[in-house]
């Protein structure tokens, strides 16, 4: 069994999921990130999940053999240089640019959010079916 490949596959099942809510149900995933992120003591526990996720990448894409290893190396990386500094550190960088992004009114158009669920799924699929291939 290939431990790459599980994690593929539980990032899959991850980004599918988050994103998933994103593309049906925009409203209410807005809300919820907007109560997720109010306070620094929740963005900072939301930085200490994304760390968790991205130390498992980083351990599980580390012999680098193969395309999804590196991938999941790569990305791992780039988790921990963002989450460390802006979700841990300084969690009010992340909520005032968060802040930013969010929409005041949800009850207008928010096709640009289902969009981006829409991508979010989309990577999370192949990251789901290049997990299966590769176990």
């Amino acid at each position: 069994m290939n431990v790459a490949g599980v994690i593929a596959i539980l990032v899959g099942i991850l980004i599918i999921s988050s994103r998933g809510h994103l593309l049906l149900f925009p409203d209410s995933a807005l809300r919820w990130f907007g109560k997720a992120i109010k306070t620094e003591s929740r963005t900072r526990i939301l930085g200490a999940v994304a760390i968790l996720i991205a130390v498992t990448m980083v351990w599980s894409g580390m012999p680098q053999r193969f395309a999804l290893e590196t991938v999941l190396f790569t990305f791992g990386i780039f988790i921990l240089l963002f989450a460390i500094p802006t979700l841990l550190l300084v969690p009010s960088i992340y909520m005032n640019l968060a802040n930013l992004f969010l929409p005041d009114d949800l009850t207008g158009s928010l096709f640009g959010w289902r969009i981006t669920g829409l991508v979010g799924v989309i990577i999370g699929v192949a990251f789901l079916k290049v997990g299966i291939d590769t176990l």
